[in-house]
């Protein structure tokens, strides 16, 4: 596999999304920031992808996705219908 450069890879900030997300999750912006941040991840896995990073970069990626994913849906679960 071909080394992935420390700068090629797009760095979000994830933490402060994440960050946000947490304080929001009282409110209806947590969804949103849930879903930024999985954007974000999305396209840092492509980036990934495209790089050919090794195997633990990628599922590093993926479990951060899925946690995501997941927190994606527990949001809108949150927010009344109707």
């Amino acid at each position: 596999m071909a080394e992935v450069e420390e700068d090629a890879v797009p760095k979000p900030n994830l933490i402060g999304l994440a960050s946000e997300a947490n304080q929001d999750s009282a409110g209806t912006g947590g969804d949103a920031k849930c879903r930024e941040i999985l954007d974000a991840l999305v396209r840092e896995r492509q980036a990934l992808r495209l790089q050919a990073a090794d195997a633990i970069a990628l599922e590093a990626n993926r479990l951060a996705i899925e946690y995501w994913r997941q927190r994606t849906l527990a949001e809108q679960s949150k927010v009344p219908s109707g």
